[in-house]
């Protein structure tokens, strides 16, 4: 069944078929380019749902790619297929929380304050 998405998704973006796949960056980039422009065009024509087929066209190929790429293994792909990665800024994802810095501060000037007392001097 693979193979005859695989297949499909050729046909509907008029590339052809190599022996081994789609195997480097630059060829993916090419079917890239390939479908962003064919979108385009279906677009342009008012032919929505071709130009969703050729989206999801390139799904199966992009897919492929992946899989072959790690050795047989796909990788869980994102819903809307846009690649989306965790950010690696090491800023938290959205929905964490993290400690607020006026917790923090206030703690500080707690222990600040604390320690004047204990010096001998009126905390204010």
């Amino acid at each position: 069944a693979r193979d005859g998405q695989r297949a499909w998704a050729l046909k509907i973006l008029g590339v052809q078929d190599r022996a081994g796949g789609i195997t480097t960056k630059e060829a993916l980039e090419d079917v890239r380019k390939r479908t962003k422009d064919l979108y385009k065009r279906r677009m342009a024509e008012k032919k929505e749902q071709d130009a969703k087929k050729v989206m999801q066209a390139f799904d199966i190929i992009k897919a492929s790619f992946v899989k072959n790429k790690n050795g047989g293994v796909a990788k869980k792909a994102s819903a809307s297929g846009s690649g989306s990665r965790p950010s690696s800024s090491g800023a938290p994802a959205a929905g964490v929380k993290r400690s607020s810095s006026s917790a923090s501060l206030s703690a500080a000037s707690g222990a600040a304050k604390a320690a004047k007392v204990a010096n001998g001097q009126q905390a204010k």
